[in-house]
């Protein structure tokens, strides 16, 4: 069994990646609503580059991904 999360991203940093794969998390999922002004138009501005943040922490953690 996988323990995974999906999110958007928003405040999914370096620390919480490292606390969640350290936790037992194992897997990592992100909600994309399209290209970037789309992403933001639907969620808010700078969600799209949060999100992509938010990848690329889950991914130096170690955490599995689950798809975008």
């Amino acid at each position: 069994m996988t323990a995974g999360i999906n999110t958007g991203g928003r405040h999914f940093d370096d620390a919480m990646a490292t606390q969640a794969a350290e936790a037992g998390l194992q897997a990592f999922g992100l909600s994309l609503d399209g290209l970037q002004a789309a992403h933001d138009q639907q969620r808010a501005r700078g969600s799209f580059d949060a999100a992509l943040r938010a990848l690329g922490a889950a991914r130096r953690a170690g955490l599995q991904s689950l798809g975008v």
